[in-house]
């Protein structure tokens, strides 16, 4: 509910608010009118909220605009090695590797793929990617994002437009990797990523020498923490 006081369109700078908007198009002498919506309401404020609307819509609780009833919904044919738990949906042009399992509760909109021997549940991949062997346990991503061969992205975990999760790399419950944003390859993440990147593990060359460069990847805290690991 957003009540335009006097007060409030005085506070209401611009349209980046739903108060500013409001105040804009009544300055503008727009008509604004109310609607009382039927049905249920859910608030979709969060990757595990919006999966919990999924799984009702899957499951048939929620009343939607199509044919698909509860169980598993394909546009195409899949691999006959692919185990799909139902209730799914998967859209056209999506492509699935062999030996992957599907479900329950998972969703794969237009454009996805699934590598092989994947494991994807009560998951929503929207135009991502979500490469071979990877784990993906109630976890969105959105679209152009991709989870890297091996990685594993645990409950709550979300990759938002573009982000990567890289190979074998783990994202902890109720992760956030944000925008262009890319996990290391074996990093472990967690807490969400909102700005620049997570730097490379350290790595060990031949005869057992430290590889990287100072300041890089080889920097004080991450020296200190190995030597301290050593005795």
């Amino acid at each position: 509910v957003c009540i335009l006081t006097a007060a409030a369109r005085a506070g209401a700078a611009g349209e980046g608010t739903l108060a500013g908007r409001l105040s804009a198009l009544l300055d503008r002498g727009e008509a604004l009118y109310g609607v009382v919506p039927e049905g249920r309401w859910r608030e979709l404020t969060g990757g595990e909220a919006y999966l919990d609307a999924l799984a009702d819509a899957l499951s048939g609780k929620l009343r939607l605009r199509w044919d698909a009833a509860p169980g598993v919904w394909s546009a195409s044919p899949l691999p006959p090695s692919v185990q799909v738990v139902p209730p799914c949906y998967i859209g056209p042009g999506v492509q699935v590797g062999e030996g992957s399992l599907l479900g329950p509760h998972t969703v794969l909109e237009g454009g996805s793929t699934v590598g092989r021997r994947a494991l994807v549940q009560r998951s929503a991949l929207l135009g991502a990617a979500a490469e071979e062997r990877t784990t993906l346990y109630g976890a969105v991503l959105c679209p152009g994002a991709a989870a890297r061969a091996g990685a594993v992205l645990n409950e709550g975990a979300l990759l938002a437009d573009r982000a990567e999760a890289g190979e074998d790399a783990i994202l902890l419950e109720r992760v956030a990797v944000w925008p262009g944003r890319r996990v290391p390859a074996g990093a472990r993440l967690t807490a969400s990523l909102t700005a620049g990147g997570l730097k490379p593990p350290l790595a060990f060359g031949g005869g057992g020498t430290l590889e990287g460069a100072i300041g890089a990847e080889l920097t004080a805290e991450a020296l200190l923490v190995l030597g301290g690991l050593l005795g």
